[in-house]
């Protein structure tokens, strides 16, 4: 097991508002009406700067057993306090190395406790306020890379951040993308929001946390938070993801990715949520090798 832990999380700050139930849909659905349920601020307020409400194409919205509770640090598999120290790359296993076509497909969404406590600061309610799930409820076909190296394979994280944010979100123009240290990223892209045809925009993803759970011949589980700062919206989040990559064979893997956005100390719902997660996205991506 390895644990590395970069520094204290930084929450975003949001306001607590009603929520209407959200319905239950099959797929595909609209944009519109994937985020019914979504209160009328976020709806009629989420402001220019790309501040419309993701989704579309979620399988569906999951209200009355939703996934269990899911605090900021750790997992069921941590057996040791954290250590102290800058985040590496992390190492996956040697057969994730190469190029991979994404088939992503949303699993649920979900609220564990309560719609009371999102706003349109949420991270996963703005488009691109999540780089892993930048337009949630939309279901694309992306390629992912990782490279062979230290043993095994690493991600390529600029790569795979225009490649995901792009294939999520195809108006997005990926122009830049800097990777200073390992623990950080800046991107910066193009897209229309509402009231501006093309706007440049900057994205800024800093690695808190990252853990490695379950590794065995066939699977392979990780964990890391995040916090994301969107400079022109200003926004800034903080969320964690959890992946279990399972080999099927030499050319396929199943890629279950689960995302959990958090509360901000500053909200005056923080105490409330107790560090638990407030939304929770999950997705299955179905990796093919490129040949």
């Amino acid at each position: 097991m390895m644990l590395r832990l970069r520094a204290p999380v930084l929450l975003l700050i949001a306001s607590a508002t009603a929520w209407r139930a959200p319905p239950r849909m099959a797929a595909p659905a609209s944009r519109r009406e994937l985020v019914q349920g979504i209160p009328a601020v976020v709806a009629l307020g989420a402001a220019a700067l790309g501040g419309r409400p993701a989704g579309a194409g979620a399988k569906e919205i999951a209200t009355e057993e939703p996934p269990p509770m899911i605090d900021s640090w750790g997992q069921p598999w941590s057996k040791a306090g954290a250590r102290v120290g800058p985040v590496d790359a992390l190492v996956y296993p040697a057969w994730l190395q190469g190029t991979w076509t994404a088939n992503a497909t949303m699993d649920q969404i979900a609220f564990p406790i309560g719609r009371q406590f999102i706003t349109d600061a949420t991270p996963g309610v703005r488009m691109a306020s999540l780089l892993p799930l930048p337009n949630v409820g939309n279901n694309p076909v992306f390629t992912l890379n990782f490279p062979g190296e230290k043993g095994g394979a690493v991600a390529d994280r600029a790569f795979n951040a225009q490649s995901t944010l792009e294939g999520f979100w195809p108006a997005a123009n990926v122009t830049k993308v800097e990777i200073p240290s390992a623990d950080y990223l800046k991107l910066t892209y193009v897209a229309p929001t509402r009231s501006m045809k093309d706007f440049e925009q900057h994205v800024e993803l800093t690695t808190l946390f990252e853990e490695v759970g379950e590794k065995t011949p066939g699977t392979f589980a990780w964990s890391q938070v995040f916090t994301q700062n969107n400079v022109e919206q200003a926004k800034q989040g903080t969320f964690k993801t959890m992946w279990r990559a399972e080999r099927q064979d030499v050319d396929h893997v199943v890629l279950r990715q689960t995302v959990a956005s958090f509360l901000n100390p500053t909200d005056n719902m923080y105490l409330e949520s107790r560090g638990r997660a407030v939304a929770v996205f999950q997705y299955v991506l179905n990796l093919e090798r490129q040949r």
